[in-house]
C-alpha cells in the first residue's frame, strides 16, 4: 500500500537507504550514502517534494519510494506538469514484481486530475512504456548516456 511518509515515524536511514537503490554511484559506498541522505534531507524541508513509501504488510516495512516533486511546467516547454517523479525504488530482492507499477497506479488514484513527468535512462525507459507513459529521447545529457522524458 502506498502512503505518504510523515518524517517523524520513519528512521531517516531507511528513507536514505531506500532513495540509494535509484542514485548512480561510480562504486564509492560512501558518496552514495551522503547523496541519498541530502536527498532525503531535500524532502523533508522542501515543501513542494513529497516522499510516498511502499508498506509491504507481510514484512512490516517500506520496501519502495516514491519521491514526488510538485512543479507547474514541464522545463523547456510550456506544457503544465503537476507532479515529476523524482525517485522511485524497489528493494532489489523485490523488483520485476510489480510494486513499482502499484506505487504509479496508486498514485494516480490519489492525484486523479495531475498529469506525471518523468526522466530516465535506457536502463529503465521500458518499465515507464508498460505503465503507460508516452516516451521522448531527449538526447544525451552525460557521454553516452541518453535521457528520456515519459509523459502521462
Amino acid at each position: 500500500m502506498l502512503s505518504k511518509l510523515n518524517h517523524s515515524t520513519i528512521a531517516p536511514q531507511q528513507i536514505a537507504q531506500l532513495l540509494s537503490i535509484c542514485m548512480w554511484t561510480d562504486g564509492d559506498l560512501s558518496q552514495l550514502l551522503r547523496q541519498s541522505t541530502a536527498a532525503y534531507e531535500q524532502y523533508r524541508i522542501q515543501p513542494e517534494r513529497d516522499l510516498y513509501g511502499w508498506l509491504d504488510e507481510y514484512r512490516g516495512a517500506f520496501t519502495g519510494v516514491l519521491g514526488m516533486t510538485i512543479q507547474d511546467r514541464i522545463a523547456e516547454k510550456d506544457e503544465p506538469i503537476c507532479h515529476v517523479i523524482s525517485h522511485l525504488a524497489v528493494l532489489p530482492e523485490l523488483q520485476a514484481m510489480g510494486i513499482g507499477r502499484r506505487m504509479i497506479e496508486d498514485y494516480i488514484k490519489q492525484h486523479p486530475d495531475v498529469s506525471l513527468y518523468a526522466e530516465t535512462d535506457s536502463d529503465a525507459v521500458g518499465f515507464y512504456q508498460r505503465c503507460g507513459f508516452d516516451i521522448v529521447a531527449l538526447g544525451e545529457y552525460y557521454p553516452g548516456v541518453l535521457r528520456f522524458g515519459c509523459t502521462r
